[in-house]
């Protein structure tokens, strides 16, 4: 990991701390809380950024507990993906903040929740669990595949409204699908601050389309994860249900599984509290667990 830049302070007591940083060649922006213990990695989803992850930074900071997200690539103020396949780039990425923070806990929401995943497949990659959070990459409720017919184009015209009013649209629209509590303004404020301009809203249309022809579903070799799982699921997502969560625990059964009820596809905006005390007793019970015994040698 290379730092570019250092802290923009957080104003008002704020412990999140924002700088510059740069994993697998691209550089972007990190948000973090400082604690004890191994961090928690934080990977956002599709035309996200870092920013949905304060409600949980800051309920992580307050158990003690150090966190870090970064904003993906081409979103927030990262790079954009190089015109080549995307998957590969946001593994690579993913594996390269966690090589950068060994020890960690890696979770992620929806792409970033793929993401990870992805990473863990890696051998040797030093985290001591994944978090995948209604993760991408294992079903998609039947409409989301009319996105490139239906909704690209209408999203290309919408960024050509004035500014306020192209905010105001997608505040209500993220509302609506992300969650089924009330999401805080600051986090809505952040999500419709990425559609600012033609150009960003056709990056995203191109990076779901490129996801699509590369195989998304179906891109993930559960079998090659080594690392301890614990999937969490809201029964209300409106993107991925929930039942993507067999396709895991088909091959990794003893992979821990919880869907909450009262939640969509963000859980981390609407019961940030809950998810710092999940994440943080999933933390505790593989600090816990025994090590694996070296293999014993055998006599020439």
């Amino acid at each position: 990991m290379m730092i570019r830049a250092l802290p923009h302070p957080g104003a008002g007591g704020d412990p999140i701390r924002e700088r510059l940083v740069v994993h697998a060649g691209v550089r972007t922006r990190q948000l973090r809380v400082e604690g004890a213990g191994p961090p928690v990695l934080l990977l956002h989803g599709y035309t996200d950024s870092a920013d949905t992850w304060r409600p949980l930074l800051r309920s992580l900071h307050a158990r003690g507990r150090a966190a870090i997200a970064v904003d993906m690539p081409g979103h927030g103020h990262a790079d954009p993906p190089k015109p080549t396949a995307v998957l590969p780039q946001l593994r690579r990425f993913a594996t390269a903040f966690a090589q950068d923070h060994p020890g960690s806990i890696l979770t992620g929401n929806s792409l970033g929740g793929l993401s990870a995943l992805l990473a863990g497949e890696e051998q040797g990659l030093p985290v001591r669990g994944l978090v995948p959070i209604g993760p991408a990459g294992l079903g998609y409720q039947p409409w989301f595949f009319a996105m490139r017919h239906l909704i690209t184009p209408a999203l290309i015209a919408g960024s050509t409204l004035p500014a306020a009013t192209a905010r105001l649209a997608v505040s209500r629209v993220f509302g609506s699908i992300a969650a089924q509590h009330p999401i805080p303004p600051e986090v809505v404020r952040h999500y419709a601050s990425h559609f600012r301009d033609r150009k960003r809203v056709r990056g995203f249309m191109t990076m779901v389309h490129r996801l699509q022809d590369e195989g998304m579903p179906g891109c993930l070799d559960v079998a090659r994860i080594e690392a301890p799982i614990l999937i969490l699921w809201g029964r209300h997502d409106w993107l991925v249900p929930p039942a993507g969560a067999k396709l895991i625990r088909e091959v990794r059964p003893d992979a821990e599984l919880e869907v909450w009820e009262d939640c969509g596809h963000c859980p981390q905006l609407e019961v940030p509290d809950r998810m710092a005390d999940r994440i943080g007793r999933f933390v505790d019970a593989v600090d816990a667990a025994p090590m694996a015994a070296p293999p014993l040698a055998v006599a020439a």
